[in-house]
């Protein structure tokens, strides 16, 4: 044990008492000294320096030579230099001074030491603090004395408190060398009135709190029998009953961290034992001044996917949502990278939620708290600087955040001129409008499922706070196009997502019943896709459909126009990749990270609809790797979108008429490209569930990836080019003439097979024309090929054959030209 109380304190008091009274002889004020050391030390005896200062002839600091009678002005002046070097407050010093002056003045003949010690420890002006040590031991109680328990770290103290206000006392753990403010509270429904009494350990485990007549106040639910325990501060902050010297702690027979109070340290566990039972749930102060348990509990909700919860009482008032791998749903910035490294961990014996603190925990501290003033969960670091905690971070925090602020089947969204709304596919329960503030009714299907018919499908919500999963049905390693089946295949089954974006990417959760509490994010701030059920009938008024292709055949992904307009940056001219008949087309991001192009239709175009209407159906069908894979579609209000796959590196056109991009495609990244092509029509002519054929083969419509993967686009019914040059070099043998000079070398074989297949490709009659099977197969191997014919087109060009021309080539208004840096 050190002596942080200071024998200085001692004489000081003894000085004071002696001047008050006229007192010369130590035998009168030797019982007030005792009487203060008494409160210092747990042994009781002055320490040797204090006995060394007295004198049985009665003067005081005989050697120092400061005596009594007469020397007021110098007593008072060692009383201030003693003052000095007490540790109190700016505050509680100058109402000190200001006392001691008052008394000198009066010189109050009926005033006593033990009187006067007593208001300077009433009032708090002395805190004799001394340390025990990091653990306690049968048979060596910790006082209400000032006495502490210090982990081995130096960052926490254990001790007796009372709150500022209060005369009550509680054992509890705070920071070190931080303004008290406790973060764990033993006996916080049996306080000790009158701040006096014992913490100490029995024989067997139990931690045990007395008041001074030897009343238990409270005591640890051990139920170890241990044979050498002690209780240990560990440099967590966690205080834990252990066989001396076993760290291990699935060995503790106790530990604070499994009772916690209103704040989660890091390496504390929020959550379940499932095996025991114990659920360790945070409970707010009911006051700043007392830590009775207020009305605010956060814990872990064990039905469906298991979610974070903060209750006021028993009503919920915010829902973190389930937990998805990287965070919980609804609280995607809780844990502070910089901060901790959060996790949640589900298995046979757990669910738990823990902060795990940086590797240097000096630089920063902060803690997880439940605010009774505040009704929230704050996340409050400590700054140093300015000697306070700052809430770096809290729930709830805007009206969306309050548990089904719109009723079920609507989506909430803060930022939005009208806060609730809807889903696709449903109507308000009540006629009235929504009122911020107003009751949430709720929302209700304009349309009834037809599940047993298969005719339903899913609208796509992204960057959306999970709804409800106190309901849902959770199936961990399925892959997102599995949960998708099984949710179809389920009647019951109203909306389906990933259960983990982590990782791992899988899991699927599907949920029963209404959807409630969801809410958007913005700015794509970690939300994720959710997958809502419709009617066909609400689908086909979201996403329009052909007459040759039924209803049930639509399996498509519907985008939110909110969704959409957050990728895009409510598309920005910075985002635009390009013009088409179509319409622009720009560049997006989707909350999961996943690049996207939007080809939005122009309001003023008269062809797009239609070949929206083509595009939506057919390519919806089809998935090969030399294909650009539509995502989904979104046609709400006046708005007619499609959604795709993002192709960094553009179109191949501009590449091939780019005097210095040609340079990056050589010979060998060519022949690929072509290969790749060949492929792509492969499929769409004889792999694919639908047969397609293309007819507007070129290379604007030729996109590569970030590998120069090519990908097929824009499947529409349009004329062909005139390529008149190419035949008339062939028949001069000087074909080689059309290679670009920037390929450098090149395998004159390998181009000379090329050109002969395209040429091939293009002969009048059809049954001259090679399937694209025996296309790959001449690409592909050394097999004879056929020498080519004049192609029809080129008689569909002679001007003396103007009805020909018109039967192979459209007005040009009706040729789609789109040219794009990328998408």
């Amino acid at each position: 044990m050190s002596w942080r109380c200071g024998v200085k304190v001692v004489w000081m008091t003894a000085l004071v008492s002696a001047q008050a009274n006229g007192v010369h002889r130590v035998g009168d004020w030797r019982r007030g000294v005792g009487r203060l050391s008494r409160r210092c030390r747990p042994d009781r005896r002055i320490p040797e320096s204090g006995r060394a200062a007295f004198t049985e002839e009665g003067s005081l600091w005989p050697e120092e030579g400061i005596g009594i009678g007469g020397r007021e002005p110098q007593a008072m002046d060692e009383i201030h230099v003693l003052l000095d070097e007490i540790e109190m407050s700016k505050a509680q010093l100058l109402v000190l001074r200001e006392e001691l002056e008052l008394m000198m003045q009066r010189r109050v003949s009926s005033f006593r030491p033990s009187i006067f010690l007593l208001h300077l420890l009433l009032a708090g002006f002395i805190s004799p603090t001394i340390e025990a040590g990091n653990s306690l031991i049968p048979g060596q109680p910790l006082y209400d004395n000032g006495t502490i328990l210090i982990s081995s770290s130096g960052r926490f103290e254990l001790g007796f408190f009372s709150p500022a206000s209060s005369s009550r006392g509680y054992i509890g753990i705070w920071y070190r060398n931080i303004s008290q403010t406790p973060v764990w509270v033993a006996n916080r429904l049996s306080p000790i009135d009158g701040r006096s009494g014992s913490l100490s350990l029995s024989g067997e485990g139990t931690l045990v709190i007395a008041s001074d007549n030897l009343t238990i106040i409270w005591s640890s639910s051990t139920v170890t029998r241990l044979t050498n325990p002690e209780a240990t501060l560990f440099v967590d902050g966690n205080f834990a009953v252990r066989a001396a010297g076993n760290d291990d702690p699935d060995s503790f027979s106790w530990q604070s961290f499994d009772f916690p109070t209103d704040t989660l340290l890091p390496g504390m566990k929020l959550g379940w034992n499932v095996t025991s039972g114990l659920n360790r749930q945070l409970t707010s102060w009911a006051s700043a001044d007392d830590p009775t348990p207020g009305d605010y509990t956060l814990g872990i909700d064990l039905r469906g996917d298991h979610q974070l919860f903060l209750w006021s009482g028993t009503e919920p008032i915010w829902r973190g949502g389930p937990w998805n791998g990287l965070h919980f749903s609804g609280a995607p910035d809780m844990a502070d990278p910089n901060l901790f490294n959060a996790t949640f961990v589900v298995d046979l014996n757990q669910v738990v939620y823990s902060l795990n603190g940086l590797p240097d925990p000096s630089i920063t501290i902060s803690v997880l708290v439940v605010d009774q003033s505040a009704g929230a969960l704050q996340r409050r670091v400590w700054v140093g600087g300015t000697g306070a905690w700052d809430v770096t971070w809290y729930v709830p925090k805007d009206p969306c955040d309050t548990m089904s602020a719109c009723g079920a089947n609507a989506v909430c969204n803060p930022s939005a001129q009208q806060m609730c709304k809807c889903l696709a596919g449903f109507r308000l329960n009540n006629s009235e409008t929504w009122n911020p503030g107003s009751r949430p009714y709720g929302c209700s299907r304009t349309v009834p499922l037809d599940c047993p018919n298969a005719t339903d499908g899913f609208l796509l919500i992204a960057s959306a706070k999970l709804p409800d999963t106190s309901t849902s049905v959770v199936e961990s390693r399925l892959s997102r196009d599995r949960c998708r089946a099984l949710c179809s295949n389920n009647c019951s089954c109203t909306a389906y997502a990933s259960s983990d974006v982590g990782d791992s990417k899988s899991g699927c959760i599907m949920w029963i019943g209404d959807i409630t509490d969801l809410k958007l994010y913005n700015n794509n701030a970690g939300g994720q896709h959710l997958f809502v059920r419709l009617a066909a009938f609400d689908l086909i008024d979201n996403c329009v459909v052909v007459n040759e292709i039924e209803e049930k055949d639509l399996d498509l992904p519907l985008f939110d126009l909110d969704t959409v307009l957050a990728a895009t940056s409510n598309f920005a001219a910075e985002n635009k990749l390009g013009q088409g008949g179509f319409g622009p087309v720009y560049k997006g991001k989707l909350v999961d990270g996943q690049e996207i192009a939007v080809k939005r239709l122009s309001k003023t175009s008269t062809q797009g609809i239609t070949e929206l209407k083509n595009e939506v159906v057919i390519i919806a069908k089809l998935q090969h790797q030399n294909l650009v894979r539509l995502l989904g579609c979104c046609i709400q209000k006046e708005e007619r979108m499609l959604i795709y796959e993002y192709m960094p590196n553009g179109s191949l056109d501009a590449f091939l008429f780019d005097i210095e991009k040609r340079m990056l495609l050589d010979w060998k990244t060519r022949y690929n490209i072509i290969v790749g092509i060949a492929r792509g029509l492969l499929y769409l002519h004889h792999d694919s569930r639908l047969k397609i054929i293309h007819r507007d083969m070129k290379t604007s419509n030729i996109l590569l990836d970030k590998d120069n993967t090519p990908k097929i686009s824009d499947f529409r019914i349009l004329a062909w080019q005139e390529y008149l040059e190419i035949w008339s070099l062939w028949e001069e043998g000087k074909s080689l003439e059309i290679v670009d000079k920037s390929i450098g070398s090149f395998l004159e074989v390998e181009v000379t097979r090329c050109i002969k297949i395209g040429l091939l490709c293009v002969q009048e009659r059809p049954q001259d024309r090679p399937t694209m099977s025996l296309v790959v197969t001449m690409l592909s191997s050394d097999s004879a090929i056929p020498e080519p014919k004049q192609p029809g087109f080129i008689v569909a060009l002679d001007s003396s054959n103007s009805s020909i021309r018109k039967q192979y080539l459209p007005s040009i208004n009706n040729v789609s030209n789109t040219t794009l840096e990328g998408r």
